[in-house]
């Protein structure tokens, strides 16, 4: 019989045992990544849910906004109520019988569940910490232009959304063959070289979004005029047809009235006077601080205790213009100037409307307890439009959604 050498034995012990610690090993990295890939599953999951209740929000407010807009209806803005609101950019509906300075309600969450009605108005602007912010400082630049509304609970998640007015901005991307024409037959284009004199209007059909401003202002800052300035806004027409370049007058955002009264400037004929000092100076965006400053605070004119006008005859006949233009001391250009040539592009509602929802999933394991923190957020914004299609259900004319994106933290 052979021996084997004690060297033998030692050598096929360390194989053994090299054998044993790669199996165990391999069976480690087996559970690590079944365990990782449940983990994934699991995040995947909850992204999921938060998605899912980003949509529901922004379904919510889609149905929201159809029962209370798709008929004929005013809308405006919250700082219509004057410009030292605390919260100024809720959106309001108001019918157009309503004599009251308030409408039935503010369009965003909180304000539509068994707690509510306005549960959030004008008076203030809720807490970070009790409310989720939608509009926020990657946005906008002043604490007064965010948004903020509260999270409305639904199961193991919840939701939130706010509705922005896009018509109580001056629309951008509109070239001369797709705006109203003033009483001139010229073209009304808006016009923010004022405030934006990076603005190049040559490219400016190729604009269609907020995000796109810049094609044709490259470098320039726009975070401060998110809500004076859109890409396009539609308008549904009595013929059935969709217009743009219109302009609700019910806005109190004197960049964008700027904007427009350059139109006047750009569309009066020879025979009108310029809306300029002896010195050729523009007082556009002079005038458009007046106006926006006599909204709420001259005799006679105060819209904090009107509400919105309730149509465009009604803004010229409160002569809030002429007022303007008289403190200023303008007396080259009259209201009926201005009137004469910008009049066609005027409105007192919007059918163009900025949704941003939110949507959360909780652990199970964490339902209904105060500040649990979610294991995935989503954040969602869209563009919605009222257009000439019957809304099925009889809420007048029918939304739908011409843009949507899902947005990041970083957008917010």
């Amino acid at each position: 019989m052979r021996r084997v050498s004690s060297g033998t034995k030692g050598f096929a012990l360390v194989v053994v045992l090299t054998l044993l610690a790669m199996l165990v090993l391999v069976t480690y990295a087996i559970s690590l990544i079944g365990r990782v890939d449940t983990q994934v599953g699991i995040a995947a999951s909850y992204q999921v849910q938060a998605r899912q209740r980003a949509i529901a929000g922004l379904r919510i407010a889609m149905a929201n906004l159809q029962v209370a807009a798709g008929g004929d209806v005013i809308t405006a803005s919250a700082s219509i109520r004057g410009l030292s609101v605390a919260y100024p950019f809720l959106m309001g509906i108001w019918n157009p019988t309503s004599t009251s300075a308030l409408p039935q309600n503010w369009y965003v969450s909180g304000n539509f569940e068994s707690s509510g009605p306005n549960r959030i108005t004008y008076a203030s602007i809720p807490s970070t910490t009790t409310a989720v912010t939608l509009v926020g400082s990657n946005t906008v630049t002043a604490n007064r232009d965010m948004v903020r509304t509260f999270r409305v609970s639904e199961g193991n998640g919840g939701y939130a959304f706010w509705i922005g007015d896009e018509g109580n901005k001056a629309s951008l991307g509109f070239d001369q063959t797709a705006v109203p024409l003033g009483g001139t037959g010229i073209p009304l284009q808006t016009d923010p070289r004022g405030e934006v004199s990076a603005f190049n209007p040559t490219n400016r059909a190729s604009i269609h979004t907020w995000e796109q401003i810049p094609l044709c202002a490259p470098g320039a800052s726009l975070k401060s005029r998110y809500h004076a300035y859109t890409g396009k806004a539609f308008w549904y027409t009595g013929a059935g047809t969709l217009q743009g370049g219109l302009f609700n007058v019910n806005t109190t955002e004197s960049d964008a009235w700027a904007a427009v009264l350059r139109a006047y400037n750009a569309a009066r004929s020879s025979s009108e006077p310029e809306l300029a000092d002896s010195f050729g100076n523009d007082l556009t965006g002079d005038l458009a601080n007046t106006l926006v400053g006599n909204f709420s605070q001259k005799t006679g004119t105060a819209k904090v205790r009107s509400g919105p006008f309730r149509s465009v005859a009604g803004f010229w006949d409160s002569q809030i213009v002429q007022d303007s233009l008289d403190e200023l001391g303008i007396t080259t250009v009259t209201q009926d100037d201005i009137r004469n040539v910008i009049d066609p592009m005027l409105a007192v509602r919007s059918d163009t409307f900025r949704i941003r929802a939110y949507g959360d999933a909780i652990n199970p394991a964490d339902a209904g307890v105060a500040g649990a923190t979610p294991e995935a957020v989503a954040y969602c914004e869209a563009i919605v439009q009222r257009t000439n299609q019957d809304d099925p259900l009889g809420n007048g004319k029918k939304f739908v959604i011409t843009y949507f994106r899902w947005l990041g933290p970083d957008d917010i």
